[in-house]
């Protein structure tokens, strides 16, 4: 190659050019690569360490729950009348039946001959290949139990779990069956002293989390293990004697047949001397063990007219609602006779009436203000008879007249004086006051003396702490205490939220509460959640809120399938920032296992249009949303009175509208609403407004009623497993 005057070689100087730009060039592409990389590995270590190492553990771990024993029930005397045993439950994993590709059949076949269970019912779950629990059996006895093990032992079935459970015992039966009350599967207290001292007796459940390998067996050398051992719930002691209850059960029974009584009966027996009550019968009773069983009789006339299934089944529920009343202390009857001991004491201390006093009886007597004559129970009259007399005969006629004798001012004068009218200062001593039994429906309200105030300038993360003689304190202690049923408050938002989630807890498995008011729309009204009471939230609390809104949306408001819409900047699916995507996406996936009705993003427009039943959405953008809404109802309310009074004109036509005007009035009133449900909570709370007027919190201690009667927060425990995102799904950093 010819070689120019310097010894170079032509050109060499634009090629050693061109080499050196494209090693700059690689070196730069390298260091960027890198950097991007260590950008990535700093994000993934160091970032989202706490995110990824919870994932790995999601998915290494499995948590068993450790069901804790209900409490004894007890009578007077230490004998038995509820207690606790030990049995399973018997579920399946369909995810690892099909994971480890499981003979379905065999499974579903297995398991319905041993239990007892509808084949094709435990095929059906089987298939549901994305959930990893799915109920078989409970309550399963331990001699079926074990025929379980050596099936899924035999077969090698991963997907087979057997996991322990209690189940509750009633030794005598029927015995004082109202009294007591029962549970349901989920040991939950139903009805009676089971319901009323829910709290009490059924303790807290406790759980084991291991390691666990791939196939869900522990894994050898894991250091990774948390233990919390359950609480079992203290038992309790009645008033009732088993001894008498049962012998007054016998002979009201006799009583019943013996006169042809055809609504059934009630007895009480009660203590003299310290009103505790020795036994309570409501007529019909049945078998504790068997609550849901009506008597052979009902279920024959139930079948002689019930024209269809659907009918069999709504009438069968009636009469078991009908069962389960405790006429003693739900139904209202007149005193009788036995308010004449009192109409008795009234005349002999006022001196109208003697052992020498004397009386007629034709058998029946005007009564002034009547339209018929008071008759006596017997026919033809007592006759002439001394005061004596008169009380053994409980004669009717010779009553109202000693009634008329003390007068009527002194006759109320007395009634308010025994406590019929009026309470006494002293609570223990009124006819009204609560007796030993203590059941739900009975009368009576007690007054809580609190001492301290929690003002608006208090710390909210600890004001109930701090100020533990605050009403708002009190009231939360009491409600977790079992003592009440809900809590209304219109003291601090945030110190409710921290104390009901401090002291009464939140249900086990919920993320985080959340406040739900709900917006009047003319209709219904349309939940809102949350509202405030969680400013950043992730995916999953999203997932809970949906849940949560839709069960109170079908219990308290009457939907039957509540339509929930994630609020967004707009409707299609792709909108939104990466926590309302993810949110989407778990809540489309639910929806499509039909466990909640989503219909997908929703803008702010909907909130009043009576599109969407629920709106999920976080605190911060859902409590702007709330006073913009409340601004605009104010604003128009405001404009429209203002048109109506521009004008004569327009005053007439006020006056003929004025019928029309007011329900639109009504149907948009927050006062009518009531307060916002603080849902997630395990007992029911309602936070008032600061400004609430007597209607807004008669309103609010209704809505109350309600949240505590609905059974809301039952669905919410019973669902919690399907409010979960799924192991390794991506959640939004909190």
């Amino acid at each position: 190659m010819p070689r120019g005057e310097n010894g170079r070689t032509p050109g060499g100087g634009p090629n050693r050019m061109m080499l050196r730009r494209t090693l700059f060039l690689l070196s730069v592409c390298g260091i960027a690569a890198f950097l991007v990389l260590a950008a990535r590995l700093y994000q993934i270590q160091i970032v989202q360490h706490d995110e990824y190492e919870a994932a790995a553990i999601a998915q290494q771990v499995r948590e068993t729950t450790v069901s804790a024993a209900r409490g004894t029930i007890y009578d007077r005397n230490g004998v038995v009348l509820a207690m606790s045993a030990g049995v399973d439950t018997v579920y399946i994993s369909p995810a690892e039946i099909e994971r480890y590709d499981e003979d379905k059949e065999a499974i579903a076949r297995g398991l319905s001959e041993i239990l007892g269970v509808d084949y094709k019912t435990i095929l059906k779950k089987a298939g549901n290949t994305n959930s990893w629990y799915e109920v078989v059996a409970r309550k399963v006895e331990e001699d079926v139990a074990e025929q379980v093990r050596q099936f899924k032992s035999v077969g090698g079935y991963v997907g087979i779990k057997i996991e322990s459970d209690t189940k509750r015992y009633y030794p005598n039966g029927s015995l004082a069956a109202h009294v007591i009350g029962f549970v349901g599967l989920d040991n939950t207290g139903l009805g009676g002293i089971e319901s009323r001292y829910d709290s009490v007796l059924s303790g807290e459940s406790g759980y084991v989390m291991r390691s666990t390998t791939a196939a869900g067996t522990d894994m050898l050398y894991s250091s990774y293990e948390d233990y919390v051992d359950a609480r079992d719930g203290d038992s309790i002691s009645l008033t009732i004697d088993a001894v008498i209850q049962n012998y007054v059960e016998k002979h009201l029974t006799q009583a019943v047949e013996d006169y042809d009584i055809q609504n059934g009966a009630a007895a009480i027996c009660m203590e003299v001397d310290t009103g505790a009550i020795l036994s309570m019968v409501s007529l019909g009773n049945f078998d504790l063990n068997d609550y849901q069983t009506i008597s052979a009789e009902a279920q024959a006339e139930i079948s002689s007219i019930a024209q269809s299934e659907e009918e069999y089944d709504e009438l069968y529920a009636l009469a078991q609602q009908q069962q389960w009343r405790n006429k003693a202390i739900s139904d209202t009857y007149e005193p009788g006779s036995t308010f004449k001991i009192i109409t008795l004491a009234m005349a002999l201390e006022e001196g109208v009436v003697s052992e020498n006093s004397s009386f007629f009886c034709g058998g029946s007597m005007n009564v002034l203000g009547r339209g018929t004559p008071l008759k006596c129970w017997k026919y033809g009259g007592h006759g002439p008879q001394t005061l004596t007399q008169a009380v053994q005969h409980s004669c009717n006629v010779a009553f109202v007249n000693i009634g008329q004798l003390v007068g009527e001012e002194k006759f109320y004068e007395y009634a308010e004086g025994f406590g019929f009218i009026d309470r006494t200062a002293d609570t223990s001593q009124q006819l009204t006051a609560k007796t030993g039994i203590d059941l739900g429906g009975e009368s009576g309200i007690e007054i809580v003396d609190a001492r301290e105030v929690i003002s608006m300038e208090d710390d909210p993360s600890t004001a109930t702490r701090r100020k533990k003689d605050s009403s708002m304190a009190v009231a939360l202690n009491l409600l977790k205490e079992g003592r009440g049923d809900a809590v209304v408050s219109a003291g601090s938002t945030g110190a409710l939220l921290t104390g009901a989630t401090l002291t009464v807890k939140r249900i086990r498995g919920i993320r985080r509460a959340a406040f739900g008011p709900v917006i009047p729309n003319g209709g219904r009204g349309v939940m809102l959640i949350d509202c405030g009471a969680n400013a950043e939230c992730t995916s999953e609390y999203l997932l809970q809120f949906a849940f949560m809104g839709s069960f109170y949306s079908k219990h308290i408001l009457g939907c039957p399938n509540p339509r929930v819409g994630l609020l967004n900047n707009g409707t299609e699916e792709t909108k939104g920032t990466e926590l309302q995507k993810q949110a989407w996406t778990a809540l489309k996936r639910v929806s499509d296992e039909g466990r909640i009705n989503f219909i997908g993003n929703i803008e702010g427009s909907a909130a009043l249009s009576g599109d969407v039943d629920v709106i999920v959405t976080d605190g911060f953008t859902g409590n702007i949303m709330l006073k913009s809404c409340e601004g605009m109802i104010k604003f128009l309310m405001g404009q429209l009175k203002g048109v109506f009074l521009s004008s004569t004109k327009n005053k007439l036509a006020a006056l003929m509208l004025k019928g029309d005007f007011k329900r639109l009035k009504d149907m948009m009133d927050v006062n009518k609403v009531g307060g916002t449900a603080l849902l997630g909570i395990s007992k029911p709370v309602i936070k008032a407004h600061g400004s609430s007027n007597d209607e807004a919190i008669f309103s609010a201690i209704r809505q109350a009623v309600q949240f505590a009667r609905a059974g809301v927060i039952e669905e919410i425990e019973k669902n919690i497993d399907y409010m979960r995102l799924p192991a390794g799904a991506v959640k939004t950093e909190e």
